[in-house]
């Protein structure tokens, strides 16, 4: 007799790295229970970079509706090794069974797990069994969050103020089809309207108020549920630093200018701006932060070598600085010194930008592409250049992307990573030095969970917290101990516990899970903060950083967001990219200003 128990493996975008994982999932189960025998359910739960995880789900017979169990805390990662086993009253096995799978953070994934019963000399043992409507025919997927807005967040008495969340349900054989639906609530106040999305919720009291809205595909059990606090009639609702200002949410870094977002949606740029890409209407460097005019609803961004790239919260992208290529999207090549959208992009969820080329992750997992397309680093199967754009090829199921100069990255939900592009040095990591305009497969790569890219080198972190380097080595780049170039992954020297990579030119940066910021490669400016300009073939700990959340790399500089909201910079500082007041280059950590 064969049973089968059903597992809905739920990611949940945590930010927290748990066992070296990019998130958690969880298993929901339903089990069915056939025959008086089945006392319990033990399962295990296995895989690359974490400790088994073992529990028991207690059973009742004949019960009506069917047992609903929850396993929790699932690190993200591939092959994810699931085994069940039934047990009598007795404590002998009924039944056992085990399947692998991926646990995909942020995405639902249903698998059927087939339990061996066989059976006694008294007869049938017991059966475990799913309720049929979970493994026959569709398959649902859980909503999935993108992101979330609001703008203000401290309003008066009888003030408004807009809401958005931008969720995803759309995959093929989802029986609903993407469709969702959104019921907002409030400890106090209304809603302009409770069942949209985007709507605009009005004090009536005040103190912080908590904004609820429950993301639904119809399946109950897997709605998502999104809270947002908004401060009414003059309290004061702190993020960050209690500083009376908002605090930096994210940052990035490019060839000579800087920007940081911060989490009530502003975006602030400093440094280099002879295309206009500090987005605040001119043309004048800068060596503090100002403000990008036009955009208060950033959920993301990134940073090319002489443009800049941000989503707003309704998933549109903006585009500002030069446009030799068509690298902005709006069909000229017209520089921008204020943000212009990007045509045709909706439900944008990342973005990755190069030296003259753009990259956008779609909420549906397919990747687009605009600009600088020479060496095929747009990925449609040419190499000609576009002002407006278009699908990279071959790609499905993509969660996150990098850009080098010329060459581009993604990463599959499968933990399996795509190169396409300029191959000069093996950046594409495929054992060729052979350009290619539509991606392959990176050599020898499983479990990956993050991407950076360099002008001609590669990284990549996997699920166990090490860091996988390949491409251009000049100056120690890819951190193996030597300066020879690698056509597929090597390992980086000493590094264990990694959760965050960043790169640029010829140096990287790697953030560990005890807050500490790691970096090697070229180090003419002091871009790698150590206090010294002497380059490094092996990671070297940066000075004086040891609460660090984020990091972020331009041509000679670098950037660290702490865990208090301030942000630090070192490095070349010629047209004040450090954002410190001056012109100085810093071989260690110096504080940003003003934000």
């Amino acid at each position: 007799m064969a049973g089968l128990l059903a597992l809905a493996l739920a990611g949940c975008g945590n930010a927290g790295h748990t066992n070296g994982a990019s998130g958690e999932g969880s298993a929901r189960l339903t089990l069915d229970i056939n025959g008086v025998n089945v006392d319990r359910v033990e399962y295990t739960i296995s895989g690359a970079g974490f400790t088994d995880i073992v529990g028991t789900l207690p059973v009742v017979d004949g019960r009506d509706p069917p047992v609903w169990a929850l396993i929790a805390h699932i690190p993200a990662g591939p092959s994810r090794t699931i085994t069940l086993r039934a047990y009598d009253l007795s404590g002998h096995v009924l039944c056992e069974g085990s399947a692998v799978v991926d646990v995909l953070d942020g995405q639902t994934v249903k698998v059927t797990v087939a339990l061996d019963c066989g059976t006694t000399p008294e007869g049938p043992r017991g059966d475990v069994e799913v309720d049929g409507e979970l493994h026959v025919g569709p398959q649902n997927l859980c909503p999935v969050l993108h992101s979330t807005f609001v703008g203000p967040e401290q309003v008066a008495a009888g003030g408004t103020a807009d809401v958005e969340v931008v969720a995803g349900d759309a995959a093929p054989g989802d029986p609903e089809g993407g469709a969702l639906t959104y019921a907002w609530t409030a400890t106090s106040g209304s809603f302009a309207d409770p069942s949209a999305h985007a709507t605009q919720y009005t004090c009536d009291a005040s103190g912080v108020q908590t904004l609820t809205v429950v993301i639904s595909d119809g399946d109950t059990s897997c709605d998502q549920t999104v809270t947002i606090d908004v401060a009414c009639g003059g309290v004061v609702l702190c993020a960050g630093v209690c500083n009376g200002a908002a605090a930096v949410a994210l940052i990035a870094a490019s060839d000579e200018h800087s920007l940081a977002l911060e989490d009530d949606g502003t975006l602030w740029n400093w440094g280099d701006n002879r295309y206009g890409q500090v987005g605040d209407g001119t043309t004048t460097d800068r060596n503090v932060p100002v403000q990008v005019s036009g955009l208060t609803r950033v959920t993301a961004l990134a940073a090319g070598d002489d443009h800049s790239l941000a989503i707003e919260g309704d998933g549109t992208v903006w585009a500002w600085g030069w446009n030799l290529y068509g690298q902005l999207g709006d069909g000229t090549t017209t520089d921008r010194n204020v943000p212009v959208q990007v045509s045709g992009l909706t439900h944008v969820i990342a973005l990755a930008a190069g030296h003259g080329h753009s990259l956008a992750l779609e909420a549906d997992g397919t990747v687009w592409a605009w600009g600088d397309n020479g060496a095929g680093q747009l990925g449609d199967g040419t190499r000609t250049d576009r002002h407006l754009p278009v699908q990279v090829s071959r790609l499905t199921g993509v969660t996150a992307l990098a850009a080098g100069s010329y060459h581009s990255l993604a990463l599959e939900a499968d933990g399996t990573v795509w190169a396409w592009g300029d191959n000069g040095a093996g950046q594409l990591g495929d054992g060729t030095h052979t350009d290619r305009n539509a991606p392959v497969q990176v050599s020898g790569l499983t479990g990956v969970i993050a991407l950076a890219a360099g002008r001609g080198h590669s990284l990549a972190l996997t699920d166990d917290g090490t860091v996988w380097a390949w491409g251009y080595n000049s100056s120690g780049q890819l951190g193996d101990g030597t300066s020879t170039d690698r056509d597929v992954p090597v390992r980086v020297s000493g590094l264990t516990g990694v959760i965050a990579l960043a790169a640029d030119e010829v140096h990287s940066l790697a953030l560990t899970d005890d807050g500490a910021v790691w970096a090697w490669g070229y180090n003419s400016s002091g871009q790698l903060g150590d206090g010294t300009h002497t380059d490094r073939n092996a990671p070297v700990q940066v000075s004086g950083l040891t609460h660090v959340a984020a990091v972020a790399a331009g041509d000679g500089h670098s950037l660290a967001l702490e865990d208090d909201g301030t942000v630090w910079g070192w490095g070349r500082n010629g047209d004040g990219e450090l954002g410190d007041g001056t012109n100085t280059d810093r071989s260690v950590p110096v504080q940003v200003t003003g934000l």
